[in-house]
Parts: structure tokens; C-alpha cells; sequence
């Protein structure tokens, strides 16, 4: 059966391009044209770089107001979130305000991410690993992401980063742990980009959507294994976070960096 559900408290309108339909209220023209341009240019960005299949529409439905939206989510919901991608149902639902091309570039291009991904990996007996979903996900999107490479680099000093296999399936739920979470994902598909390239990615993107385990998956696509894809993006971490206190003048051997 077929239901559809739709958010009546106001009167929508919609605005479509290829592969995005966009429905919001409230907001002008021109803003609203942004956002459409915005997914439609992430879309794009990805089928392009990873070689994917041309994906199916995405809807996105915009309230301008943080209270609206969170009367349409479901009780309990975090009062943080600002946007939320279904990709079984192709949809997103997100809270930008008018003229806010900060959180519309913070957004709009990571929910898109989700999306497009989900569509070129389907299979019937896994996901993505979360960790890659995620990382994917935050190197779309602007702005956010400005510390992540500081906290990796702390955390990995202060042995309290987190292993890739612990974050295949969910991230923790306190706010700062979460926020760890995010950085590590999106420093080790950094590093997978900067050591592999654009089409290491696309490999494992193809992997990924055969449905094998993650290990088999990553050994297939990179040739190692996910315990030693782990330990080379620790030591480039422990690399990169070296090279930039040797930049900064502060010598890497430093004792007080432990502090």
C-alpha cells in the first residue's frame, strides 16, 4: 500500500530541476532557486566525480523556521537537528531560514550526499559503513568543518580516537563524542581522497553496493583490509598534524603538546 503524508499547516510551492523537486513556503524566489541549484549541483557533482548512475529525484521540503519544523518530526526528536535525509523515501526535510546561504551551503549539499549515495550503493543486505557515509557526506557540505582536523589530531594524541569499525553502524549520542565522530569521518575519507583519489572513492562506492562485509569490501576496492586502511590514516594523521606544528615553529618533539 501507498500512503502519502504532506505537512497541511501551510501552503507549499514547488520548484523543480532534473533530479531535485523543492517545496517550501515563505521564502522568495530567489533564495528558493538557490537551494534547487545548490542540490541539483551536488547531484550532479557526485554522479560526475564517481562515475554513478544518473539518480533518482530527490524531494526536499524547506521550513524557514526551526519551530515549524520540529512540529513536523516525530516526538523526542533532537532539538539541534537542522535537516534530516529518508533516503529509502527520497526525501529531506530541513530548517533554513530566508536568505541564510551559510546554513544553506552547511545543509543542503551534506543531506544531498546522503541521498546519492544510498541510491548507488542499494543492495538487499547492507549500507555504507557510517563512518563513510558520513565523511562523504561532510566534505560536501560548507563550512562546519574548520576543526575537525585539530580534533583528530588531539584525539588521536590523547588515545581517545575512535577506531573506524566502531563507528560502521552508529555514532555515539553525547554531543561532544558525536562531534568526534563527525571529524573522524570526515578525516578518514579525507585521507582516503588525498592516498587513493577521486577514484579510490568510486571503487568503494562500488563495493559497497555488492553487499559484502566491510572488510571484503574495503579489500577489494583499496587491496587492505580495514584494520590496516585504519593504522595508514592514523599515521597520517599523526604525519599531517606534525608537518603543521613544524610550519607553525613549534617544534613536533615539543613535550608541552602532550599537556
Amino acid at each position: 500500500e501507498r500512503v502519502t503524508w504532506q505537512d497541511t499547516r501551510w501552503t507549499w510551492t514547488t520548484m523543480s530541476s532534473e533530479q531535485v523537486r523543492l517545496h517550501s513556503y515563505e521564502l522568495t524566489a530567489g533564495f528558493s532557486k538557490s537551494i534547487l541549484e545548490s542540490a541539483q549541483a551536488t547531484v550532479t557533482d557526485l554522479e560526475r566525480r564517481y562515475a554513478l548512475e544518473r539518480s533518482q529525484p530527490i524531494d526536499i521540503w524547506v521550513y524557514p523556521k526551526r519551530e515549524d519544523f520540529q512540529g513536523a518530526q516525530q516526538q523526542n526528536s533532537r532539538e539541534a537537528v537542522a535537516g534530516a535525509s529518508y533516503p529509502g523515501f527520497l526525501l529531506i526535510v530541513a530548517v533554513l531560514p530566508e536568505g541564510d546561504t551559510r546554513e544553506l551551503g552547511r545543509v543542503v549539499p551534506h543531506e544531498v550526499s546522503h541521498q546519492v549515495l544510498y541510491q548507488a550503493t542499494r543492495n538487499p543486505f547492507t549500507l555504507p559503513p557510517l563512518w563513510f557515509d558520513e565523511g562523504l557526506a561532510t566534505h560536501y557540505q560548507t563550512g562546519g568543518t574548520d576543526g575537525y582536523p585539530g580534533m583528530v589530531a588531539t584525539a588521536l594524541r590523547e588515545d581517545r580516537l575512535f577506531g573506524l569499525d566502531s563507528l560502521d553502524t552508529g555514532f555515539p549520542f553525547s554531543p561532544a563524542e558525536a562531534t568526534l565522530a563527525y571529524a573522524v569521518s570526515w578525516s578518514a575519507v579525507e585521507f582516503i581522497r588525498q592516498r587513493y583519489g577521486d577514484d579510490g572513492i568510486a571503487r568503494l562506492i562500488a563495493a559497497f553496493a555488492t553487499g559484502d562485509s566491510f572488510n571484503t569490501a574495503i579489500q577489494n576496492a583499496l587491496g587492505v583490509s580495514l584494520e590496516a586502511l585504519d593504522g595508514q590514516w592514523r599515521a597520517w594523521i599523526g604525519e599531517q598534524n606534525s608537518s603543521r606544528l613544524t610550519t607553525a615553529g613549534t617544534p613536533a618533539s615539543d613535550p608541552s603538546l602532550a599537556a
